[in-house]
């Protein structure tokens, strides 16, 4: 019961506990906005005030996590046999490992709350203005009361290679986020991750990483039209074409507003919902119509959905 809250943290009134260990009442950050501005069907996030009361193991393929409750995990039964050990880092409980990106290193925050890696340190991202972009969009990152809007343009984009520890990653596509802001982190999430089963040994900063044999790549992940659009307003117009692309076989200009997918009209939806919209286009082959609004004009495309081709 979080009813007229005024801190940032809150102490709840109802505390769900473990039986074994007792941890105490937790201290929780209030700030539902930003949880359902990434989440909307999701409440809140257990962070890593928790989680770093155990060794953390996760199998993305069974969809199971364990939280294993031991003073030491080196030498132990729960130590990952044949395992890939990199060290990580902690500074004020951000956990972070070293990359290398075209030779020089970088850290990288480990969050298994993201699908996708992402980049947002700026001086990367002018290493990397030449990288192909696979789609992109402008957002709202912030909006609180009183602070105006954060606007971000972020994009999709392919790498040649990520190394992560002697993890060779070739030709990942990483979400790179260009926002007016200093300080902020480059991330490791589910896209690298679930390749894995990992253990996160907190104690002893040492993520372990065995190859997970059930593990298939998602070939329909990337599958797009290829328009890159302005959401920050919520009037989807059209930034611009990637080409090539399916899109870029139409008439579709920059400028174009997008007024519905196939029987879905956007009016009164907020950017989220219209985000989540699109992200659900994925499958290869499939014939979505698009409605834009040009001036007075309005335009018609059925367009097959393929895998965006990058040069």
């Amino acid at each position: 019961d979080n009813s007229n809250v005024k801190s940032d943290y809150i102490k709840p009134r109802v505390s769900l506990k473990p039986e074994y260990p007792n941890l105490g009442i937790p201290m929780i950050l209030y700030d539902l906005s930003a949880v359902r501005n990434s989440y909307p069907n999701i409440v809140g996030i257990i962070g890593v005030n928790f989680l770093e009361n155990f060794i953390l193991k996760i199998n993305y393929s069974s969809r199971r996590m364990d939280f294993i409750l031991i003073s030491s995990l080196k030498g132990s039964d729960f130590e990952p046999k044949n395992a890939i050990v990199i060290s990580i880092r902690n500074e004020d409980r951000k956990y972070s490992l070293q990359t290398k990106i075209d030779g020089s290193a970088y850290p990288f925050v480990i969050d298994t709350g993201s699908g996708t890696s992402f980049i947002e340190d700026r001086n990367l991202l002018k290493k990397l203005s030449n990288r192909p972009i696979l789609g992109g969009f402008n957002a709202v990152l912030d909006s609180k009361e009183g602070t105006g809007a954060v606007l971000a343009l972020i994009e999709y984009i392919r790498l040649k290679n990520i190394d992560i520890g002697n993890i060779h990653w070739s030709e990942p596509i990483i979400r790179a986020t260009v926002v007016p802001r200093e300080g902020r982190p480059n991330g490791i999430g589910n896209d690298f991750l679930r390749k894995y089963i990992v253990t996160i040994d907190f104690p002893d900063n040492k993520i372990y990483l065995v190859p997970d044999i059930n593990y298939s790549e998602d070939k329909l992940r990337w599958a797009g039209v290829g328009l890159i659009f302005d959401e920050a307003n919520e009037k989807m117009k059209v930034l611009s074409v990637m080409k090539p692309s399916p899109a870029s076989s139409a008439d579709i200009e920059s400028g174009d507003q997008l007024i519905s997918v196939d029987n879905t009209f956007l009016k009164g939806k907020s950017g989220t919902e219209i985000s989540f919209l699109l992200q659900s286009l994925k499958k290869i082959g499939q014939e979505v119509t698009f409605r834009f609004a040009s001036g007075k004009k309005r335009k018609e495309y059925t367009i097959t959905l393929q895998v965006v081709q990058l040069l």
